[in-house]
């Protein structure tokens, strides 16, 4: 059995005894177990998996009319609402909450795309969001058996590019188990699912959704991984060691490979509401959003309709790090920042207390908006870095992009 050690990590950050930066590096230590565990791997052609024709999901995709509140579009709305306890999913998104959704219709579609597996349940898609960077996706359960309230399956997503898989890490795995509740017809229940990855265009999602078990089952595994990487820790000395040491001591027992065996052992024999596994290949288009590029400085900013990247090579000091600022040419700026950041920027007039928002969420390098912003609407687009001197918070600012109409 599969499992992702994304979020298993980043549950434990702050776990070890008086140390002030975690244990390992989070997105390295996935890399290296997937790159052990699960290799890039050639899609054979004759998979025991049914692959999605890219012809019949272009057409599911893209090939949609702009009816924006038909009867197939508002149950995908609704069904996204009402999954308020996913982890994975912000209730302050774009059609997750009440907020106008304009600009999104023409990336929205409500055909569905049948999961492929164990025959104990159909699963489909109920509607789907996609952009460059974006796939929200409604799922309809059918099962005969009933599915107890509270209960969980477990995501895994990977990215198909060239004919090469490789897991998306930063949102996948038993950290990320999506809730599934019970619809309003017989035997029917919903998930949904929000992934975000940077250019995504072009290229084919695969979800694999494997097993559903009840919220203390949950529990009880995260309790068990804990105690079992206690164990581990008794016989390192925190006290006399600096954390870079506790990363190679880490390394050298092979923790990562010694973890990921442990959560498939006990995934295999826990308790189960349902067993199985099933799969979907989505096509995303190329060309489905318009976005916005620009590099400057040693940092690079990808923006769309709902979301920007940030990518780079610029050395940023330890201590210090990136918050990305979107001025829009109504005046509205989007950022994501603490209390000390947001005063920074109302003192020095980049933003005021009435006309900013947040980032809906980030993972990785990802940010969502909480609005749709097509990036006609964008004015500016500055990176700031962020440390502390002797006289508080300071900032050094990098203006990345800049439109034509507003230099």
């Amino acid at each position: 059995m599969k499992i992702n050690l994304y979020d298993i990590f980043s549950d434990y950050k702050g776990d070890l005894p008086d140390i002030s930066e975690e244990n390992c590096n989070n997105e390295n230590i996935n890399r290296i177990v997937m790159q052990r565990i699960k290799k890039k791997t050639v899609i054979r052609k004759k998979s025991r998996i049914a692959i999605i024709s890219i012809a019949a999901a272009l057409t599911a995709l893209s090939g949609i009319t702009a009816v924006a509140y038909s009867e197939g579009f508002i149950h995908f709305k609704n069904i996204l609402q009402r999954t308020e306890n996913n982890p994975s999913i912000s209730r302050d998104l774009p059609l997750v909450n009440d907020n106008n959704i304009s600009s999104m219709e023409q990336n929205i579609s409500e055909n569905h795309i049948v999961f492929t597996g164990d025959d104990n349940l159909k699963i489909s898609t109920a509607g789907m969001y996609c952009d460059n960077n974006t796939l929200m996706i409604a799922a309809e359960i059918i099962s005969d058996t009933e599915i107890p309230e509270n209960s969980l399956i477990i995501p895994y997503f990977s990215k198909i590019e060239n004919g090469l898989e490789t897991p998306l890490l930063n949102k996948s795995g038993f950290g990320m188990t999506s809730q599934i509740y019970k619809g309003d017809t017989p035997n029917t229940y919903y998930t949904s699912f929000y992934i975000t990855e940077k250019d995504m265009a072009g290229c084919t999602i695969k979800i694999q959704l494997e097993n559903i078990i009840s919220d203390s089952t949950y529990d009880e595994i995260q309790s068990a991984i804990i105690e079992e990487q206690n164990k581990w820790r008794e016989d390192f000395d925190f006290e006399n060691h600096t954390v870079q040491e506790w990363k190679a001591y880490w390394k050298a027992n092979d923790f990562d490979s010694r973890t990921y065996d442990f959560i498939s052992d006990y995934l295999e024999n826990c308790n189960k509401i349902l067993s199985g596994s099933w799969t979907a290949e989505i096509k995303i288009p190329e060309n489905i959003v318009d976005t916005i590029t620009a590099e400057k400085d040693g940092f690079k900013v990808t923006a769309d309709t709902l979301s920007l990247t940030l990518d780079g090579t610029a050395s940023i000091s330890e201590g210090k790090f990136a918050v990305p600022v979107i001025t829009m040419k109504d005046d509205t700026v989007v950022l994501t920042a603490g209390t000390n950041e947001l005063e920074y920027f109302i003192d020095n007039g980049i933003c005021t207390d009435t006309n900013y928002e947040y980032f809906a969420s980030v993972f990785s390098n990802v940010y969502s908006y909480k609005l749709p912003h097509p990036v006609e609407n964008i004015a500016d687009i500055t990176v700031y870095i962020f440390g502390y001197g002797e006289n508080g918070i300071e900032a050094e600012s990098h203006n990345i992009y800049k439109s034509e109409d507003t230099k």
